[in-house]
């Protein structure tokens, strides 16, 4: 019977392992935007939604009233913290561009990030 539940517990440890590394590789997020021309053209966030969701839980945002570590995590879980929040307090800090707030994909994955503290 022990063996079993070592033997679940490494399984499962291995498979986290296989996991994350496909899951918070990120670096840059490049959109493909098409104009009222129906000319194809490209953004690029310098952050991406893992890193942004990261400078917020280190703290990089606090002046612009975003807390930290636990505080973070409590924001998000009542709701006073979501994507829009936070890539707002993003774009005045200078980290992300303004038009970043109207870009869908990017909000969608900046609160895929912060659900991931639900989790904690």
């Amino acid at each position: 019977m022990i063996k079993y539940i070592i033997a679940s517990g490494f399984s499962a440890a291995m498979l986290l392992n296989l996991a994350s590394p496909a899951v918070s590789s990120e670096d840059v997020a490049v959109n493909l935007n098409i104009d009222s021309n129906r000319n194809y053209y490209t953004t690029t966030n310098s952050l991406g939604a893992t890193s942004l969701v990261q400078l917020a839980y280190q703290g990089s945002f606090k002046t612009q009233g975003i807390p930290s570590h636990g505080g973070l995590v409590r924001s998000v879980m009542s709701g006073k913290v979501n994507a829009e929040t936070l890539v707002t307090a993003a774009i005045a800090e200078g980290r992300v561009s303004p038009d970043t707030l109207s870009d869908k994909g990017y909000l969608d994955l900046v609160n895929l990030r912060l659900r991931s503290f639900r989790n904690f």
